[in-house]
């Protein structure tokens, strides 16, 4: 994977706000206790985090982010327990 080209992000309410907008990871890592999520580094995906950042509001249901954040942990929450018990990491 070009690094140059890919965002890494361990933030998880950006995770989930790119992830109910549509946006999938390319890979998820895992080390300890943290879990990165890379994503493709596009115009698209810079503007919503800046925008996320920034606190301006996006085009989100406020249930359906929740959901979102929710499957997200439980994604965390996955990636670490494989991680524990000597799985690897996802990558797409």
């Amino acid at each position: 994977m070009d690094d140059q080209n890919v965002l890494i992000i361990n933030d998880v309410g950006i995770v989930a706000t790119l992830r109910y907008l549509g946006f999938n990871p390319l890979a998820i890592e895992s080390s300890l206790r943290i879990v990165s999520f890379h994503f493709s580094k596009t115009p698209e995906i810079e503007k919503i985090i800046s925008e996320y950042e920034l606190g301006h509001t996006l085009p989100i249901d406020p249930r359906k982010l929740i959901e979102s954040f929710k499957n997200t942990k439980g994604l965390i929450y996955r990636t670490l327990t494989k991680r524990a018990e000597g799985g690897i990491n996802y990558e797409r």
